[in-house]
């Protein structure tokens, strides 16, 4: 083999004895450094200076044997072989980089905290994971090439405790449908008054008192909490009753009370079956024709609740028996035991009630102004001459009192104001 005229022909003579040729651009860099080189006669010291600057990267990794060069030149071939062939070997252990550079990639996992591992993480702006049920989180690399959470991330995890009503205010018996809207929860308890309900995403209850409530819901994660609460309001519904006086047997042209017994009302509205009607709260009514006759009463309290009814049926029938007294009489003198009013000419100087049928029992009372009793008799045909501790009273207003029963066994009580004139 002829000696090569230069380093630059001796490269090339033993590049081109590889089996395995390096790439172009390395067998061109090695080249262009040998040429240059030889320009500077193998200056020893220079030359390894040069060689390491220069960026060889690429596979080089043969010996050029030894041939028939001078003591010098081949020094410097072996420096230059040895440097070539490491920095080959080097690069040709390396694993390429197959991930795109500052490019950013997706990647899907099962939950939002999940860790990823990457073999080149700092090849990465950034990493975007998704799920199934979350929007995408943004994540950043960290020195021990893994995937974590970054202060980027966008998804909002804090715990949130909230709840709807449907309706906060309402008349007994009160139902509320209750919804959770709670975020980002492991569990939920709902608490309604004393009552407490768990893991359910909504909650009918019924309020059957009236009085003011606290609905709250605790949402947990973990050992966590948050709470919400808001206060449902109750009030009593209006109730409809009435008693009727005298209810075992009503007669027509009698006068009936009508005894108000209902609650959580403040309007009131009568009808008596017979086309008459009252606002007032206890009211008074005649029947002027017998017959069966239906009485409602509407009781109302407020806006809210609805107005409530009661109704009675009651059967009126003529008055067989009739019981009469005057309004006025002026005692005679005839004295105080003058009272015997069936051995009287002048019946007007004696009060008496005059029944329309015999009566078996009987009892008369008088009562002043003050409600004394100043009069009583329990025979039919003896009543009051207007005397009292022997004297004739003064002209003045009192009540009388009579009861009994009819032959037939038929009870009466019936009362009256009477006048008394004094001459």
């Amino acid at each position: 083999m002829k000696r090569p005229n230069s380093i630059e022909d001796l490269f090339k003579d033993k590049l081109n004895d590889y089996t395995e040729q390096p790439p172009a651009y390395v067998r061109d860099n090695v080249l262009r450094e040998a040429k240059r080189v030889g320009k500077f006669q193998f200056v020893s010291g220079k030359l390894i200076t040069i060689i390491s600057v220069v960026f060889v990267v690429s596979v080089v990794a043969y010996f050029v044997p030894h041939n028939k060069i001078d003591r010098t030149e081949q020094q410097h071939f072996d420096i230059i072989s040895k440097q070539v062939a490491e920095m080959h070997n080097a690069k040709k252990a390396e694993t390429p980089i197959t991930e795109p550079e500052t490019e950013p990639v997706t990647v899907n996992v099962v939950s939002p905290n999940a860790v990823i591992n990457l073999k080149h993480p700092q090849a990465y702006e950034s990493v975007t994971v998704r799920t199934s049920n979350t929007s995408p989180v943004y994540l950043v690399t960290t020195d021990n090439n893994t995937i974590t959470n970054s202060t980027a991330d966008k998804t909002d995890k804090t715990l949130k405790a909230e709840f709807s009503c449907d309706s906060p205010f309402g008349c007994t018996p009160h139902t509320v449908t209750l919804e959770n809207l709670s975020e980002n929860y492991d569990r939920v308890v709902w608490e309604i008054g004393e009552k407490s309900v768990e893991n359910q995403v909504s909650v009918t209850h019924t309020f059957e008192q009236a009085g003011t409530y606290t609905v709250r819901i605790k949402a947990y994660s973990g050992t966590n909490f948050e709470q919400k609460q808001m206060t449902v309001t109750v009030v009593e519904s209006p109730k409809s009753e009435f008693v009727i006086d005298k209810a075992q047997r009503l007669y027509t042209g009698e006068t009936i009370k009508f005894a108000n017994t209902s609650s959580a009302a403040t309007e009131y509205e009568w009808v008596f079956g017979d086309g008459n009607s009252s606002e007032k709260l206890h009211p008074l009514h005649q029947y002027e024709r017998s017959g069966q006759y239906s009485i409602t009463l509407k009781s109302s309290g407020n806006s809210v609740c609805k107005s409530d009814f009661a109704n009675q049926s009651i059967q009126i029938i003529d008055k067989l028996y009739k019981i009469t007294a005057p309004t006025a009489f002026a005692p005679d003198v005839f004295g105080e035991n003058s009272g015997e009013w069936a051995a009287q000419t002048n019946k007007f100087s004696v009060f008496y009630p005059v029944f329309s049928s015999p009566v078996s029992q009987y009892r008369l009372r008088i009562y002043n102004r003050r409600g004394v009793q100043i009069f009583e008799s329990e025979s039919y045909e003896k009543g009051w001459n207007g005397y009292f501790n022997h004297k004739i009273l003064a002209t003045d207003v009192f009540v009388w009192e009579c009861f009994g029963r009819f032959d037939d066994g038929e009870y009466f009580h019936e009362t009256g104001n009477v006048t008394l004139l004094n001459k």
